[in-house]
């Protein structure tokens, strides 16, 4: 049935998630990319976790605190993501480890508000039928700017840098580019907008669109055997 497919897609984007970061955790962190990929499916995992209690409970406490969870989980996936586009396939771009840092503790902070004060973000839960949620609008929408700018950033990058690298790297970056746009696009719609106006039948789909996207960095970085694309 519907609920069915539902828990398998995010039980998967989950578990192959969590294997792609353990297996680059083994590699080291030593190497910026290695870090941050692994940082972004780990928080990958925490985010179809999240929506997976946000689904099957029925418990109106886990239900409220999963439904705001979930965005501290994907903020700090985009987060990562904006990290890792600096750094793919190497560091073209200027932005200095102090910025990063201070960056890095905001959005943190900014994060940490989903899991304390998460009775303020998710104000009710409706239990009938499929589970759904009322968030705060002005927290939402400082949610969604932040999130839009870090996005929008993460794709800008690899457009620059397209232009800017010698032609082996070319095809791996429009790859990675290609699968970003996609996955950026998805995630926004079917987790962000779509939530936000009570449309809470497709929010399983982020999460697969997003391992995509993971799941061809994985790829190019840790699997293809051209040893002038290892990193």
């Amino acid at each position: 049935n519907c609920m069915s497919y539902q828990v398998i897609i995010l039980f998967l984007a989950a578990l192959l998630n969590l294997v792609m970061s353990i297996i680059v955790i083994t590699r080291g962190w030593k190497s910026p990319i290695n870090k941050y990929f692994s940082l972004m499916t780990f928080f990958n995992v925490l985010w179809a976790g999240g929506l997976l209690f946000f689904r099957l409970s029925n418990n109106y406490e886990m239900v409220q605190f999963s439904a705001s969870f979930i965005y501290f989980a994907s903020l700090l996936v985009v987060l990562n993501l904006f990290y890792f586009t600096i750094h793919f396939p190497f560091k073209t771009l200027r932005f200095s480890q102090a910025w990063q840092h201070i960056l890095s503790i905001v959005i943190s902070i900014g994060a940490l508000y989903f899991v304390f004060f998460y009775k303020y973000f998710s104000l009710s839960v409706n239990l009938e039928g499929l589970n759904t949620v009322a968030y705060e609008s002005i927290a939402y929408l400082i949610f969604s700017i932040v999130l839009g700018i870090l996005m929008l950033s993460a794709i800008l990058f690899l457009f620059i840098k397209y232009f800017q690298v010698d032609k082996i790297f070319k095809k791996p970056l429009a790859l990675i580019l290609f699968s970003v746009i996609i996955g950026v696009i998805a995630g926004t719609w079917f987790n962000l907008y779509a939530m936000y106006f009570d449309e809470f039948r497709f929010y399983y789909l982020g999460p697969l669109f997003t391992l995509a996207i993971n799941f061809i960095a994985f790829y190019l970085i840790f699997l293809k055997k051209d040893k002038k694309l290892e990193y």
